[in-house]
């Protein structure tokens, strides 16, 4: 049995009182949906309370101050202008102006419990102008379980502009949980939480001019990635950089496995509203209507085919060699302690490390409300790894971030990338500021000695910090190793040399 309730209100906030309380059975379980929604564009997008801050030519701090309505953005622009005398100021060193975001142009509506908001009910994209008629009827009704409780004595919904919702960086990996290349039904490599393996590889190995011309993959460092007006998105991106240290033509049997992500929180990000004094609860999904491969094909000419089939029936063995960016994760570090020693692993002598990329973060992943692609620098003091006992770098660093002192971390991250490409360039992506907020830590440890070649290798880091961990912290090392397999073309073989 079903029952169709009208909330009306003059206000965004919707609140129905029944004469008499409407009994529940407390053997069934009830939901709620959202029907339709018909009101006037009134909806605020400024709340009572909201201030503006701004510095005048003397330094001094003025504050202005929004009452609670529904604004264009030309009208706050003017409004604002003209709190600062600038209504007809001409001078291109004292100006101010607002545009529009069409990335975050949505409105949501709110169900209540008690005083606190609870879950989105329907979110929708205002397409009228304020003062005309909104009529929504959601195709598809999202029903929200009713606490259990025997009665039921008021029912109130919340209208909300939801300004702040942007599309996180790199994105496009963040949709996964991990991809497979396999040739041949052999496994040639995997990227673990690819959204993380492809960020750093973009801090570390990208140019500025390199950054800008991702964007159609859904990364443009600094800026935000770019969403249709429809809220729709496509992108165009390399498929996680896997294996693209080879560069010979492969053949065969080529698969690519993809795992969906559990959930779309490292894609989005939200700034939530505050609602009678608690934070609102906004839940995004992101749905991947169609997923294209494409692969460069190359058809060589009779000449050409003929000697790569003599090649092929002498089945000598063809080396396929490439560095494998390789992530591991320590789930948190011990609270409040300065020091952790983290067993990594324990690799052959073939996988030996060639360099070491560590980076921490605190409260960022599975976040809706942190960029997944910033780093925490948790106040390091020194991090060394150790191979075995022999330390790189041998002495301890002394940074100190909390003055700004960490030169030579910055320093190592500069140098990694014309060391890692083999370009005589240096053109790095973060500069010494922004490195603060995306601190990486890199370890060159690509000379090493003689008895470091033979049997396996014990990773290790030392980890140091000038104050005690912060709670819920991550820790990450990437370990860039070298991969070498054999293919024989005759029988399709493929092995293992690592």
């Amino acid at each position: 049995m079903s029952q169709l309730l009208r909330v009306n209100s003059t206000n965004h906030i919707f609140s129905f009182k029944p004469q008499t309380p409407i009994v529940l059975n407390p053997k069934k379980e009830y939901e709620l949906a959202l029907r339709s929604f018909h009101s006037y564009n009134s909806i605020p997008n400024i709340e009572d309370g909201e201030k503006f801050y701004y510095y005048d030519t003397k330094n001094k701090l003025h504050v202005i101050e929004f009452p609670t309505g529904s604004y264009e953005i030309t009208d706050i622009e003017s409004f604002i202008r003209k709190k600062m005398g600038l209504e007809n100021s001409v001078d291109p060193d004292r100006d101010f102006s607002l545009k529009p975001n069409n990335n975050t142009l949505k409105c949501e509506i709110f169900t209540f419990d008690g005083d606190r908001p609870t879950h989105t009910i329907y979110e929708f994209a205002i397409k009228v102008d304020p003062g005309y008629i909104i009529d929504e009827t959601p195709s598809n009704l999202l029903y929200l379980s009713v606490v259990p409780q025997q009665e039921i004595h008021n029912i109130t919904v919340l209208a909300l502009d939801q300004e702040d919702v942007t599309l996180a960086p790199n994105y496009g990996a963040f949709l996964f949980d991990s991809c497979v290349y396999s040739d041949i039904g052999k496994e040639l490599e995997t990227v673990r939480d690819p959204g993380i393996v492809s960020t750093v590889r973009a801090l570390t190995c990208c140019s500025p001019e390199e950054s800008k011309h991702m964007s159609i993959a859904g990364w443009n460092y600094p800026t935000v990635p770019i969403l249709s007006s429809d809220k729709s998105f496509s992108l165009l991106m390399p498929i996680f950089n896997m294996f693209n240290d080879y560069p010979l033509i492969t053949c065969g049997r080529q698969t690519l496995r993809f795992v969906r992500a559990r959930n779309d929180n490292d894609c989005v990000i939200i700034k939530e509203k505050t609602v009678s004094g608690a934070l609102t609860k906004t839940s995004v999904k992101l749905v991947i209507e169609s997923i294209e491969l494409r692969i460069k094909h190359i058809y060589p000419s009779d000449e050409v085919k003929e000697k790569l089939l003599k090649f092929i029936s002498t089945n000598r063995p063809i080396m396929k060699w490439f560095r494998k960016w390789e992530l591991h994760e320590l789930p948190a570090l011990t609270p409040s302690a300065r020091r952790e020693i983290w067993s990594v692993k324990i690799s052959t002598k073939v996988e030996r490390p060639r360099y070491v990329i560590v980076f921490f973060q605190t409260e960022k992943r599975d976040n809706i409300q942190s960029d997944p692609t910033t780093f925490d620098h948790i106040y390091i003091q020194s991090i060394r790894l150790s191979l075995n006992g022999d330390y790189y770098p041998n002495e301890r660093t002394q940074l100190d971030f909390d003055n700004n002192h960490f030169t030579e971390a910055h320093f190592n991250y500069s140098e990694f990338q014309p060391s890692y490409t083999k370009n005589t360039q240096k053109r790095i992506l973060l500069d010494y500021l922004a490195f603060k907020n995306r601190a990486l830590f890199v370890i060159d440890c690509s000379k090493q000695e003689e008895t470091m070649k033979s049997g396996s290798v014990d990773v290790k880091l030392d980890i140091e910090a000038n104050n005690g961990f912060p709670e819920n912290t991550k820790a990450y090392c990437i370990i860039i190793h070298d991969v070498l397999m054999e293919y024989s073309p005759l029988t399709e073989v493929l092995k293992n040399l690592s």
